[in-house]
């Protein structure tokens, strides 16, 4: 019999990599609810127009799937601050419908965020390490993932680093997308708070990662950090790589960004369940 999948948001940047290697498999069934805020959905895809915060509408569908695959949330600072109400009852009141319409039979694969671990430098942080949110978004998703601890409910928890990549709906307010714009649409990469240490994945192995997860290759009720470790490095130095890839100079901006987290996460739990990341997938994301 196959195993019932439910997608939220799964037409946004992550979920439609998501679905592309999902493609193929026949032994799942796989429904995305979306409410098109990232864009008009991918064709050959079961699709449910509606919203997480509807919570009659959760409440009918949630029974009728043995796995939520949770992406669905208003991701970002930027996007949490224009309208608070409105991202607060997307990522926490929609996360709370999902986990009151749960049985104890289902289970939540929920993305959160390294965001969660705020400003923390010089310090390697862990599953373990105490998260301190320094802004609403984050503190958006430790609530989140407090809520799917405290229900009772099967879970696995991810918390992603910064991803980058090309997908159907590609976001290009990530750091690396950005800075990938930028040396090619204007042969300058400006850069902010140049020493910060910031971790990146790229959405492929995001979405792979989460594929596990649904395989059950990594453990039930268990949070994993979820980034590359080959690819951990300053600003700076992500900056002055993709220059030199794409003919663009580098320069220091004064003044500061709205992303003041700096931090190293440690990937260890993640790989000891056997997850290798790909291979030179920063190059061929300006290919």
């Amino acid at each position: 019999m196959k195993q019932r999948i439910l997608i939220t948001g799964g037409f946004g940047f992550v979920g439609s990599q998501l679905l592309q290697l999902l493609a193929q498999r026949t032994d799942l069934s796989i429904t995305v609810i979306d409410n098109l805020l990232s864009g008009d959905e991918p064709l050959n895809i079961p699709f449910i127009y509606a919203d997480i915060r509807n919570a009659d509408v959760i409440d009918k569908l949630i029974p009728q799937f043995d796995t939520i695959v949770h992406l669905a949330a208003i991701v970002g600072e930027p996007a949490c601050i224009i309208n608070p109400s409105f991202p607060y009852n997307t990522n926490v009141i929609g996360t709370r419908n999902i986990l009151a319409a749960m049985t104890s039979n289902q289970r939540i694969i929920f993305t959160s965020t390294s965001s969660v671990y705020g400003n923390r430098p010089n310090e390697r942080v862990t599953e373990e390490s105490q998260p301190l949110p320094l802004n609403n978004y984050a503190q958006h998703k430790y609530t989140s993932e407090k809520d799917i601890i405290e229900s009772n409910k099967q879970y696995t928890i991810v918390r992603p680093v910064t991803a980058f990549g090309i997908t159907h709906q590609t976001r290009m307010d990530l750091l690396v997308n950005a800075f990938i714009y930028d040396a090619l649409s204007f042969q300058k990469i400006e850069v902010y708070e140049p020493n910060i240490m910031r971790p990146i994945i790229h959405v492929i192995d995001f979405a792979k990662i989460l594929i596990a997860a649904i395989d059950n290759k990594l453990a039930s009720n268990t949070i994993y950090n979820m980034g590359d470790p080959k690819y951990t490095t300053t600003k700076l130095k992500l900056a002055e790589y993709i220059a030199q890839l794409c003919g663009a100079k580098v320069t220091i901006g004064s003044g500061s960004s709205l992303d003041l987290r700096d931090y190293d996460v440690s990937d260890d739990k993640l790989i000891e369940t056997g997850f290798q990341f790909g291979n030179n997938i920063l190059v061929l994301a300006v290919d």
